[in-house]
């Protein structure tokens, strides 16, 4: 089960409970966009990241991994995490998500969000690989209007 894939993720990192130790650590090119490569790692006493195994397991590890900040617009444009310290009894041996955002033109107009999470998972049996794409966004909208009828300004007395 992979859960965050679409913001949290992001968000557990920038939060100030985190703590993340945050490294600058090059310039480099990601889809042809001039980008800033930062290193991160959030120890586990601050970890909001939670694992889950076989339907009663869990775990919250610290993990760490790398995010890439467009030079020109500022906005995230990937995020890679891996959780560090797993215990060795636990299911999971090890785990990385990246996760790749791009702009959508939604309505008319651009939003940065997920494109494609790709998620690899060392089992104690078995290897996974989840791959999660998000397109095709829209958006939905209605339109309606409400009128009530004005009430009578001189309403009728009934005789009895």
């Amino acid at each position: 089960m992979s859960e965050g894939d679409f913001g949290s993720l992001v968000k557990d990192i920038f939060l100030p409970g985190s703590e993340a130790r945050l490294v600058w650590e090059r310039r480099t090119k990601l889809r042809g966009r001039v980008t800033s490569l930062f290193k991160y790692d959030v120890d586990k006493q601050h970890s909001r990241y939670r694992m889950s195994a076989d339907a009663n397991r869990e775990y919250i590890p610290a993990y760490r991994g790398e995010f890439f900040v467009d030079e020109d617009t500022k906005m995230v444009l990937r995020v890679v995490m891996t959780p560090y310290n797993i215990p060795s009894g636990f299911p999971i041996r090890s785990l990385t998500t990246t996760l790749d955002y791009e702009l959508a033109n939604i309505g008319g107009k651009e939003y940065l969000l997920p494109a494609k999470a790709n998620i690899v998972s060392d089992h104690h049996s078995a290897r996974w690989r989840n791959v999660e794409e998000f397109r095709k966004y829209r958006k939905f909208t209605t339109e309606t209007n409400l009128t009530f009828d004005a009430p009578d300004a001189n309403p009728r007395v009934r005789p009895r």
